[in-house]
């Protein structure tokens, strides 16, 4: 009997224990996908807050351009700068763009391995 006791004590513990770890889980999940909304959120406001931004400030410099070239030609040099820009970013994508969104995606959803005292003696 106390044999048979144990045993069910056993898979009480297990089955309470495997609870808490699917709990914890989409607790985590829950967080991370949380972190990872808002700052999508986030950089989305600034982005359409940035590109209503550039177009004022792309007017008005074509706009001061035209004093003392040709109007069109001043509209043209401001596109052509946004083309540069547009170029550069695709050239260096990676260090710019890439790199750091996964930096960011990859601290949010892998932790930084915990090390003990004995492994920082040697």
């Amino acid at each position: 009997m106390s044999e048979k006791g144990s045993v069910k004590n056993l898979y009480e513990v297990g089955k309470r224990m495997l609870t808490l770890y699917i709990d914890n889980a989409r607790l985590s999940a829950a967080e991370k996908l949380t972190l990872l909304f808002s700052a999508v959120a986030l950089y989305s406001i600034v982005l359409v807050l940035a590109m209503v931004m550039m177009v004022f400030v792309s007017m008005g410099i074509a706009t001061m351009l035209a004093e003392y070239i040709a109007p069109f030609w001043s509209y043209f040099i401001v596109a052509g700068v946004f083309l540069a820009v547009i170029v550069l970013l695709f050239v260096f994508k990676t260090p710019l763009l890439l790199n750091p969104i996964a930096r960011f995606i990859s601290s949010l959803l892998v932790s930084p391995p915990k090390t003990d005292e004995a492994d920082e003696r040697q």
